[in-house]
């Protein structure tokens, strides 16, 4: 039951209350109990039409009865008050200004017709005396009903005016306030989802690495939010990513054919490079002709086209794209969305790179862990095992020339006791690069003189060590022993290959940089012809002083030709003010990479 139904009850209990009141009071009925029943029957009826409007299923009878009421309630009082003309204007105009807006003009009308009817019919029986069969003067019907059935006329035909009036204006607003509700309705839901999907990415986010989900559930709000209620307006959404070369590739795209995925896009001009530059959300009234995207078919009839950076702090992992064939398509709050989605994404090729990277790492240390073993062992095999197998078959000479020549002995014994002191001078130079005691005692400039010293020691080559003092204050103890390791293998390596009468090692800081040289006047090699091949790379030790080099955030610089030596130079940053050491700059393995 609606409001309108509760007003128009209360007012006719009102009514009847306030006529039966009247009747009573001013006597004009022969019979108070007889105006009593007329009251009880109008308020049975009035409540029954009530209780027609509250069920759902009767609601449209509703008017009917409250009509049928009516007619039984004037009739019922103009009876019992003889036609009085006061009580009869007042009744008609009452129940005509109160039920006519609620039913409407056609059946508004009927019902005044019926009111009028009823009023005039007892006006006329009363004028006979109660017997219709007499002749009846109309004239002086006339003179005494005229005015006020003129009266309920005029109430009655202002009530249909205003009906009419109120029907035709008023049902108009109020379809425009159900349009105006209805929109808002349907803002407030797309608000809502879209809120519910921004949630459940972040969820998503923190729930998984794997960066391609994000990024097509970035696309699918996307297309969600650009689309709209504009659902016959084209879309197209893609996910652009940077490769090793600088140029975008289309990682996920909407709206395309799928054999557009992986395709090749120069990232060095048009909209794309302006919005890298910027390095902010930016709107384009369409693509016109720019060089990158006019190749892409259906791009020359967007109108609307939104590129956000895939950005954090300087480094630009690529873009997302929007566009629709919808003119000024993205509003503020689509807008900051977007954005916001873009946010996401981000952080998710972040933590892609640096679970790549981590992987990467934990990989590249296993296989240091597995060269180190491999290189302990050589070394072993190579030197100590031999000269080891050497004493054990002298031994065995010397017991055999002590039964036949034991004049003998005496300097097969000697040669055992060289031959084992050289095995310790080796087992001790395994040790030490395994871990130099030295490094820990004396330093870094301590362990490379140690190094020089064995070298001369145990291979009979030459090494000059130059190193300014500076260097070790710059350097905290893991990094300093990941900076002698590097120069280990580099002099190492000029001993092997160089035959070079002299290597020598140089220290000094320059600036904010460390710079450490090993040089050597050997015969060098074709650097050209040897950073062709990684086999080859991996033969010089290349590779394995670039992996330290890394460790350390240094670049690593070689310099060589035939028969004019050798250079290896390592740039190593000072670092201030931080006890970690930071994992170097990183690139995710496969497709995503970062554009600087």
């Amino acid at each position: 039951m609606r409001w309108q139904d509760f007003t128009l009850i209360g007012l006719r209990l009102l009514g009847i209350a306030g006529v039966a009141a009247a009747v009573i009071v001013g006597g004009l009925a022969e019979d108070n109990a007889t105006v009593a029943i007329v009251a009880a029957l109008g308020v049975v009826l009035v409540g029954i039409a009530g209780g027609l409007a509250y069920i759902t299923a009767t609601r449209p009878v509703a008017p009917y009865a409250y009509m049928l009421a009516d007619w039984v309630i004037a009739g019922g009082f103009i009876y019992v008050t003889g036609a009085d003309a006061t009580i009869t204007a007042a009744i008609i105009a009452f129940l005509a200004l109160t039920l006519t807006p609620r039913i409407g003009v056609a059946l508004g009308a009927f019902y005044l017709t019926i009111l009028l009817t009823i009023a005039v019919g007892l006006a006329i029986y009363e004028s006979s005396g109660g017997d219709l069969s007499q002749s009846i003067d109309l004239g002086t019907v006339a003179d005494e009903y005229a005015l006020p059935l003129i009266l309920g006329l005029i109430f009655g035909i202002a009530a249909l005016i205003y009906t009419y009036i109120e029907g035709r204006f008023g049902s108009e607003q109020e379809e425009r306030l159900k349009k105006l509700a209805g929109e808002r309705e349907a803002q407030l839901q797309r608000m809502q989802e879209r809120n519910r999907a921004v949630t459940d990415m972040t969820s998503a986010v923190t729930a998984t690495l794997e960066y391609d989900r994000i990024l097509d559930a970035a696309l699918d709000i996307g297309d969600f939010m650009v689309r709209g209620e504009a659902s016959d307006h084209r879309v197209i959404s893609m996910v652009l990513l940077f490769r090793d070369d600088n140029r975008l590739y289309i990682a996920s795209v909407r709206g395309l054919k799928p054999e557009f995925e992986g395709k090749l896009l120069p990232a060095g001009g048009g909209l794309l490079a302006r919005t890298l530059e910027e390095g902010r959300a930016m709107i384009y009234p369409g693509i016109g002709k720019d060089a990158v995207l006019a190749r892409l078919p259906g791009f020359r009839q967007l109108r609307s086209v939104l590129c956000v950076p895939l950005r954090a702090h300087y480094d630009n992992f690529g873009l997302l794209l929007y566009g629709t064939t919808t003119a000024d398509a993205f509003d503020p709050d689509s807008i900051n969305i977007l954005e916001a989605i873009s946010v996401q994404a981000t952080v998710t090729l972040q933590n892609a790179v640096l679970q790549s990277n981590l992987r990467s790492e934990k990989t590249r240390i296993m296989q240091m862990e597995e060269d180190a073993r491999k290189s302990l062992v050589r070394d072993l095999h190579d030197v100590p095992t031999q000269t080891m197998a050497g004493i054990s078959m002298r031994m065995d000479y010397a017991i055999k020339l002590l039964e036949r020549q034991p004049d003998q002995v005496l300097g097969e014994l000697q040669e055992i006791k060289g031959m084992a002191t050289r095995a310790v001078t080796e087992i001790r130079h395994v040790l030490f690069k395994l871990r130099p005691l030295a490094l820990e005692s004396q330093g870094l400039i301590g362990a490379i003189k140690q190094l020089a010293e064995k070298m001369q020691d145990n291979y009979q080559q030459a090494v000059t060590v130059r190193v300014s003092e500076e260097v070790e204050n710059f350097l905290d103890e893991p990094r300093q022993g990941t900076l002698f390791y590097l120069i280990e293998e580099a002099v190492n390596n000029a001993r092997k290959y160089a035959e070079a009468p002299m290597i020598v090692v140089k220290g000094i800081r320059q600036e904010q940089s460390l710079i450490i040289q090993i040089a050597d006047n050997g015969k060098g090699f074709d650097m050209e012809a040897v950073n062709e091949s990684y086999d080859n790379r991996g033969s010089f030790g290349m590779v394995n002083m670039q992996e330290r080099a890394d460790l350390l955030g240094a670049t690593l610089n070689m310099r060589s030709a035939p028969g004019k030596g050798t250079t290896v130079q390592i740039n190593v940053p000072i670092i201030r003010g931080r006890d970690i050491m930071e994992i170097p700059d990183i690139k995710l393995t496969g497709e995503i990479r970062r554009g600087n």
